[in-house]
């Protein structure tokens, strides 16, 4: 559920709107004065629930004032207004009847709205009629404020589709600049962007749910402090499984039992299973230490996603007994009614499957996974008929807004049709001049045929010229095609030289068991590199993985020496971003060779990915030796190998380049530390890349 929070700023600015009101009230008289009198009773409600200071006195004055003012000149507007905001909640039942019945008589939409959403008690349907009246009314941004708790509210009940077009509506409007409750509508931008967030993370669009929480954090940061946008999104990469990206984000968050549960699951996905299980101690610790008021069912719901969780990690480590006893453990905790549950579900039944199949018990084993695939197919089937649903919603949308333009377009042809006819009888005038016009027009038609002519040579000659141009571009871009290819098939085997060279090395140490193991990914690499030699242009998600391949193939050489980290900075669709196959692994082989590897004790290698304006920028760090340490070792093979791989993919970096216009190939920085000693390597690399298949083919 979304949690209510609100800036010094914007509670400055209502405070400061609640003394130009009072201000304003010293001179007023008659229906104005109990206007004011009952927006003043609003900002002391509203400050009432948003501010540690307590303004019951003041909530509870100034309705009873305005009730009593109201009633003198009988404004029946003004009176059920003040009954909105009038007595305890013995009293309060009574008084909404009264201004519901006041709406009625006077078809009040305004009342009617705040009068069923404060007898709501979250339940949807009173929340809808309130969403109602004001769309009747036409006040948008009262619809928006509470359609955007009847949308959570949806949420928390598992309405999805019902839940949608709410949702959509609520961001549109509430990007609108409101003229009240400035803290409010902060909330209520952020918490439209969330709710949308949320509709597509349960229907399984995890990166439309990423790209809408991504716009909520800068929205964010732009009015407030920085909202819990960061844990969401941690979240949504670890359903992912972007392990790195997820401790990215997950590191700007407070230390809680959330984030330390969060964090083990990263880590569990990097197979570091012993961390994992210490973080997931940790968190269980957290949440079993003394509180003065414990949740009880937020408590059990933690419980048993951390220890499903904790299962999980036993049972890929084959520790198949400790698994089962953890998920049964699990079980006692288990709450089905919260929000959330689908994917715990799904985990629960395949963990319980792979459990009892490593424990040799086969048709307990087959009977959970006949259970897990009967619901996954379910769950899948209802999440398709959800996006489609949530399709659907958002094509309504936009053919009602083309519905309304048709509309101000028909309005502007027919008053066009009148400006017509009133003009056709001035046109009737100017019919003299226009004959006269063309008799003169004839006169010179002899000399505008002889210049007609001479333009149309003109424009023959500059059409040859243009088909020459032409030609000429692309017979370039066909030689820089070749070109391409013929560095491609350079890279290929200075590449494959060196994986042999690597493993000859193991040989030679007589590590039969790590020359194995080494030939294995080897050989994966090889299947991956041949495949993709043949292509012109592969994915950025083949090439991330044939790096991790090769980094864990150094990682295994030189007995895991260093680690190595892949981190997304912001959104990029890895399968929809087309790069030269074999582009990064030139750099990292030269970090770690040169480096890492000449560094005394343990190294780390990051590369951090991130979109600008069309271009991929890759920045590739070390904290190795530095460039100068390495060229005074003067290593003959290591030289050879430097000037090989960057020389060719200079060279490739060139004509990919070409045709975005970037003259940057790529930049070399030395990094120091405080002392100015070297403290690594970071090489900044801008990728022009392509974003079709068809262009890359």
């Amino acid at each position: 559920m979304f949690s209510l929070a609100f800036s010094q700023t914007s509670q400055d600015e209502d405070s400061t709107r609640l003394a130009n009101l009072k201000k304003a009230l010293v001179s007023a008289t008659g229906t104005n004065k109990v206007d004011i009198l009952n927006d003043i009773a609003y900002e002391y409600v509203y400050l009432k629930w948003t501010s540690t200071n307590g303004f019951k006195d003041s909530a509870s004055k100034y309705p009873k004032w305005a009730n009593t003012e109201a009633s003198k000149i009988n404004y029946k507007h003004g009176l059920a207004r003040s009954l909105l905001h009038l007595g305890d909640s013995s009293e309060k039942k009574n008084n909404l009847e009264k201004a519901i019945q006041i709406g009625n008589e006077t078809n009040d939409h305004e009342v009617l709205g705040w009068a069923y959403y404060s007898s709501g008690g979250n339940q949807p349907e009173n929340f809808k009629k309130s969403v109602d009246e004001f769309r009747k009314g036409g006040f948008e941004q009262d619809e928006a404020e509470v359609s955007t708790w009847l949308t959570t509210i949806l949420i928390y009940l598992g309405k999805y589709e019902e839940a949608f077009p709410y949702a959509e509506r609520n961001l549109s409007i509430t990007k609108k600049k409101r003229t009240h409750t400035i803290g409010l509508q902060d909330v209520l931008v952020e918490a439209s962007y969330n709710n949308i967030a949320d509709l597509y993370k349960v229907a399984g669009d995890y990166q439309s749910a990423l790209g809408y929480l991504h716009e909520a954090r800068q929205y964010s940061l732009m009015h407030k402090d920085d909202w819990l946008m960061n844990r969401v999104i941690a979240e949504l990469h670890l359903k992912l499984g972007n392990a790195d990206s997820a401790l990215f984000y997950l590191q700007k968050e407070p230390v809680g039992a959330w984030t330390i549960l969060a964090t083990g699951e990263a880590y569990f996905l990097k197979n570091e299973y012993d961390h994992a299980i210490s973080l997931y101690n940790r968190a269980i610790d957290s949440v079993l230490m003394p509180r003065a008021k414990p949740i009880y069912k937020i408590n059990n719901g933690f419980m048993f996603d951390v220890l499903l969780k904790k299962a999980m990690v036993f049972n890929a480590k084959k520790d198949y007994s400790t698994a089962l006893e953890l998920i049964r453990k699990s079980d006692e905790y288990r709450i089905t009614t919260i929000p959330g549950t689908i994917d715990y579900n799904l985990n629960r039944l395949k963990l319980y499957s792979d459990i009892y199949h490593g424990l040799g018990k086969n048709d307990s084993a087959f009977s959970y996974l006949n259970q897990y695939i009967l619901f996954k197919d379910s769950i899948d089937n209802k999440r398709m008929i959800w996006r489609l649903n949530m399709k659907l919603s958002s094509m309504k949308t936009i053919a009602a807004n083309a519905k309304k333009e048709t509309d101000l377009a028909l309005s502007k042809q027919k008053l066009q049709k009148q400006v017509f006819i009133r003009n056709g009888l001035a046109a009737g005038l100017l019919l003299l001049f226009v004959i006269g016009f063309f008799i003169f027009r004839n006169l010179h038609l002899k000399r505008k045929n002889e210049k007609l002519k001479q333009e149309k040579a003109e424009k023959e000659w500059a059409f040859q010229k243009l088909e020459s141009e032409k030609k000429q571009a692309e017979l370039h871009h066909r030689a820089a095609e070749l070109e391409m290819q013929a560095l491609r098939a350079q890279m290929n085997p200075h590449f494959i030289f060196n994986c042999l060279s690597s493993i000859n090395r193991i040989i030679m140490k007589n590590d039969s068991q790590s020359a194995s193991d080494y030939l294995t990914r080897f050989s994966r690499l090889m299947r991956m590199v041949l495949i993709n030699s043949q292509r012109s242009m592969i994915t950025l998600e083949d090439e991330l993985q044939m790096l991790r391949l090769y980094l864990d193939m150094e990682r295994l050489r030189f007995k895991d020496s260093f680690n190595y980290s892949i981190i997304f900075t912001n959104t990029i669709d890895e399968g929809a971003v087309f790069v030269p196959p074999l582009l990064l692994q030139p750099f990292c082989e030269n970090a770690v060779w040169h480096g890492l590897m000449q560094k005394d004790g343990h190294g780390q290698l990051n590369i951090e990915l991130s979109m600008d304006n069309k271009v991929l920028q890759c920045t590739i760090s070390d904290d190795g030796i530095g460039r100068e340490a390495a060229e005074r070792l003067k290593s003959k093979s290591a030289g050879t190998q430097k000037s090989m791989g960057l020389k060719i993919t200079e060279q490739r970096l060139a004509l990919l380049n070409q045709d975005k216009g970037i003259h940057t190939l790529y930049e070399i920085e030395d990094m120091k530390d405080e002392n100015g000693d070297a403290a690594g390597t970071k090489v900044t690399l801008k990728i022009a890349y392509k974003e079709s298949v068809e262009e890359s083919a």
